[in-house]
């Protein structure tokens, strides 16, 4: 019980000190040690790669919403600007120019029959 009681004490200052890594089975472990401090290294910037990416993303949803809504705007605007009814009350405000009025008649459509018979 006190060589286990020794060993115990003995294990803390071989830890602070070092002394542990001078081992043969801990210098055999130094290979595979060494690839696990890559792999972590590894998984540490993938993890900020990752992190940095969604926030990115995030960002780039709120410009995107932000640019469907002006899009959305701007097509109300241009669809009230080209109305006929608004074309003619927009150009009839100029005073240089002409007036221009709304056609009230219906439009015909004119058929051209060429000598075969076809229509063009």
């Amino acid at each position: 019980m006190k060589k286990n009681l020794k060993t115990l004490q003995h294990i803390p200052k071989t830890l602070i000190s070092g002394d542990f890594l001078k081992l043969p089975k801990v210098r055999r472990m130094y290979p595979f040690l060494l690839f696990m401090v890559v792999l972590a290294l590894i998984w540490i910037g993938n993890t900020y790669s990752a992190i940095h990416t969604l926030q990115e993303i995030k960002t780039v949803e709120k410009e995107l919403e932000v640019a469907k809504s002006q899009l959305q705007k701007q097509e109300g605007t241009y669809a009230d600007i080209s109305k006929p009814s608004r074309l003619v009350e927009e150009l009839g405000r100029d005073k240089d120019t002409a007036k221009i009025k709304m056609a009230h008649s219906n439009t015909y459509k004119i058929i051209v029959k060429n000598e075969g018979g076809k229509n063009e």
